[in-house]
């Protein structure tokens, strides 16, 4: 199984302008439908392109943090 770790100092979390999202607010929530839509294609695409070039099992990401 391949795995893609990525690691972020705490600080430089702590640091990072992350706005929350309103889900009563129609734009806000299509906002966020449609990031979600494109990182799902991203991800399809790459596991689509791993199992193309040779890769036995379908890669899988983790994020640590």
């Amino acid at each position: 199984m391949l795995a893609i770790s990525l690691f972020f100092v705490q600080p430089s979390i702590v640091i990072l302008p992350i706005r929350t999202i309103n889900f009563a607010d129609p734009s806000d929530k299509a906002r966020h439908d449609r990031m979600v839509s494109l990182v799902t294609q991203m991800l399809q695409s790459i596991s689509d392109l791993m199992i193309r070039n040779g890769f036995r099992e379908e890669p899988t990401m983790i994020l640590r943090l």
